[in-house]
């Protein structure tokens, strides 16, 4: 048998290494070229990832940017443009930033708006988009008063005051005279006074007749004196001849002379007048030694020794010893023992007669008939006791008892157990008197200086020195008040002026005259010792500052006079207020009160007081003043005091830091406040023939709004603000 040879192994081994390497260069191949893909898209990510990241930072950039912006930026009305709004951002980054407020809205109750913006931000060929909502409030500066209402009424006095003389107040309900202090009215014709409210004691005498009364403390009323109402915190003492209205009070009534209406005291009310009074209604008991009453509630007890009151109620017991006519009905929480004769009682006590007897007793006590006078109809829950030969017929629950024992006339069903049916007396107590109070206004004429039109100063060198502001006609500045030996009282401009030999060196129609002497070689303005006198035709119009006293003599002024220190008014003189005046007089120099006012005048108007483009007063409320008087100086209030004298007519409102006095004819149509802001102790005055009239004031004149001088910040500085709600990428 033949054995196949088979071919050699060794012949194939070269294809095999050929196929293995390309096998294993094809794997490297595959490897290589999945690791460059791999590191490309690697590279490719974090290329990509860099410029997302760029983008996002500058788009969050941006959220900062537009707070900033919003920070700065004005919100108020007109709010914004019209959205879509792309607002002018700068700053880091804002070149490649896109920003658009979409939506806006507000303020809400705290002053914030709510914004709306879409924010891109752009870099290294990517982009990211962000809306932030923000809330924004924009800051606010302090705000400052300019005015003040002073809540004044005709006359307001915060020191005490006395009223003599022949006074007048014409103005209906708004004539009140209010004080801080005690009030005195007496030897006087005072006539036209609608409230009298006091935070001290009230006194008034004579034949004055007010409506209404209000204190503090204890009211007296004498002489023929006459109030419609009085309501009081302490007593009321009525000693008048006159009828007296209502009375209130939280003290005791003590009447002993006139009549009265109704009576509503806290405490006890006592009547020896013999005249007649309404209602008494009480918490404290009532003594009647002499008068006629109609009704008394009393919490207390009721004696009546002389007089009558028809119809009582009280929650306590009546003594009743007048002998005179009966009362109607007396109703007693107590015992009742009743002298006089006729009318109905009710008493929870023990009734006692001791006169002419009563129509009906209703009772659930014992009743005693110790006199002639019977009862007609009888009620008792005790026993009766019949001293004399009375007739009494009804029905009674204790026992029965007649002194005179074959005294027929006593007719009476005795039934055990019996109890008529009473009601006890129930007041509602009378209610308390509330205390009255003033709010002061602050006076101060250092706060005004800068206000005024007209400024005078006495200076070191021997010279007046005038600061003028806002007059048409003349530029702002200090002069000097000269004279150029004509004419007086003209402007010369500091600069032009020698303080050594008192001339000016400025000639011409520059030189401006204030002032319209009686002749054109009387001065208008003289100082002497801190006191300013002003004696002429009349003034430039506007408002003058005076530091230091100042008298204002005969004339006619279209002025708002202003004083550090006191003022008084002398001579016949007229003087009105800016806002009183009226647009011509101030405006446009025309004649008024009689007065062609000067030439020299044309043309000087106060440009703070003169709307020209409607030919109207501005309304500014330092033209309603009249005079002004006092100040604090290094934090001490000097001055103060003003004294309105001789013939003195005054239109608009007279405000004294301290005191105010009145004498000679003097009218004020206007109101008048004196702030008592110096010296204590001191009285305001109005004595003479003063009246103050509230009736005619024109429209252009506020009589309580005053220029604001003290605390004039009425809201305060706010900060701005912006921050963001939140933030999303779109």
């Amino acid at each position: 048998m033949r054995i196949p040879v088979h071919p050699r192994r060794d012949g194939q081994r070269g294809l095999a290494t050929i196929l293995l390497v390309l096998m294993v260069g094809a794997a490297l191949t595959a490897t290589v070229l999945g690791v460059s893909y791999s590191v490309r898209g690697a590279q490719d990510k974090t290329l990509s990832m860099h410029a997302q990241t760029t983008a996002q930072a500058r788009a969050w950039a941006g959220v900062e940017l537009v707070r900033q912006y919003l920070l700065q930026e004005s919100l108020t009305t007109p709010p914004w443009p019209s959205l879509p709004w792309s607002p002018a951002i700068t700053g880091t980054s804002a070149s490649q930033l896109g920003v658009s407020i979409v939506s806006m809205t507000g303020p809400d109750a705290g002053g914030f708006y709510a914004v709306t913006a879409d924010i891109t931000g752009a870099g290294a060929g990517a982009t990211a988009h962000l809306r932030a909502v923000y809330n924004v409030r924009p800051g606010t500066a302090a705000v400052a008063a300019t005015s003040v209402n002073a809540n004044l009424d005709a006359a307001n006095f915060y020191y005490d005051l006395q009223m003599t003389g022949g006074i007048v107040v014409v103005g209906s309900s708004n004539a009140n005279v209010n004080v801080d202090g005690d009030v005195t009215l007496d030897n006087a014709s005072i006539t036209g006074v609608n409230a009298v409210r006091s935070t001290g004691n009230v006194s008034i005498g004579s034949g004055i007749a007010v409506n209404q009364i209000y204190s503090n403390g204890d009211v007296t009323l004498s002489g023929s004196s006459a109030v419609a109402s009085v309501s009081a915190l302490g007593s009321v003492y009525v000693n008048s001849s006159g009828m007296q209205g209502a009375i209130n009070c939280n003290g005791a009534v003590i009447i002993t002379n006139g009549s009265t209406g109704t009576i509503n005291a806290r405490g006890a009310v006592t009547a020896s007048s013999g005249g007649t009074h309404g209602t008494i209604n009480t918490n404290g008991s009532v003594l009647v030694t002499n008068g006629t009453i109609t009704t008394v509630n009393s919490v207390g007890s009721l004696t009546l020794t002389s007089g009558l009151v028809r119809n009582t109620n009280t929650m306590n017991a009546v003594t009743w010893t007048s002998t005179g006519s009966g009362a109607t009905t007396i109703r007693a929480n107590g015992a009742v023992t009743y002298a006089a004769s006729g009318g109905t009682i009710t008493a929870v006590g023990d009734v006692v007669l001791t006169g002419g007897g009563a129509s009906t007793v209703v009772s659930n006590g014992n009743v005693f008939v110790r006199s002639y006078g019977g009862i007609n109809t009888l009620q008792c829950a005790g026993g009766l006791q019949v001293d004399q030969y009375a007739s009494v017929s009804g029905t009674i629950g204790g026992l029965l008892l007649k002194l005179q024992q074959y005294n027929s006339n006593v007719k009476v069903t005795v039934v055990p157990g019996y109890s008529p049916s009473i009601t006890p007396v129930a007041l509602t107590p009378v209610a308390q008197v509330q205390p009255y109070t003033l709010n002061r206004p602050t006076v101060d004429a250092y706060a005004l200086k800068s206000a005024a039109n007209y400024v005078f100063e006495y200076v070191l060198a021997g010279y007046t020195r005038v600061t003028v502001s806002n007059i048409a006609g003349i530029a702002d500045g200090q002069y000097a008040l000269a004279s150029d030996g004509t004419r007086k009282d003209f402007l010369c401009p500091l600069a032009s002026y020698n303080t050594v030999t008192k001339l000016c060196s400025l000639t011409g129609s520059t030189q401006k005259t204030i002032c319209q002497g009686y002749s054109t070689s009387n001065t208008c303005f003289t100082y002497a010792l801190g006191k300013w006198t002003i004696a002429g035709t009349s003034l430039a119009p506007g408002a003058m500052w005076f530091d230091g006293n100042l008298e204002v003599s005969t004339g006619v002024y279209f002025n708002t006079f202003l004083a550090t220190g006191n003022i008084l008014t002398s001579g016949g003189h007229v003087s009105k207020a800016v806002n009183t005046a009226g647009y011509g007089p101030i405006c446009n120099n025309t004649p008024s009160n009689g007065v062609a006012q000067t030439a020299f005048f044309a043309g000087l108007y106060p440009k703070n007081f003169c709307n020209t483009s409607t030919s109207a007063l501005t309304g500014d409320p330092l033209g309603n003043i009249a005079y002004l008087a006092g100040g604090y100086l290094s934090g001490l209030f000097v001055g103060g005091n003003i004294t309105l004298g001789a013939s003195t007519k005054t239109s608009g409102t007279v405000l004294a830091g301290n005191l105010f006095n009145s004498g000679g004819s003097t009218t004020v149509y206007g109101y008048i406040a004196a702030a008592g802001q110096g010296t204590l102790g001191l009285t305001n005055v109005l004595s003479g023939s003063t009246t103050v009239d509230v009736t005619t004031l024109p429209s252009s004149y506020s009589a309580s709004i005053l220029p604001c001088m003290s605390n004039c910040t009425t809201s305060a500085a706010v900060a701005a603000s912006a921050n963001v709600l939140w933030a999303r990428y779109r």
